[in-house]
């Protein structure tokens, strides 16, 4: 299975064969964003997903 990112934030990454999705959002990188992720094989099958993450301004937070 080969993973492949469409549309990441920017500074996100997924790791081709693991999928492992990294990313750690800068400061002004506050709201919602949304990504697909394809999955497929060697026989050409995929699948995909899209999804949605939200980043708090956590700045605009108590502290705590």
């Amino acid at each position: 299975i080969r993973y492949l990112g469409v549309d990441l934030p920017e500074g996100a990454s997924i790791n081709e064969e693991t999928g492992l999705f990294t990313w750690t959002p800068n400061p002004r990188q506050v709201g919602d964003f949304t990504f697909r992720v394809i999955a497929s094989d060697q026989l050409g099958a995929a699948s995909s997903q899209d999804i949605t993450l939200t980043v708090l301004d956590i700045s605009r937070g108590d502290g705590n």
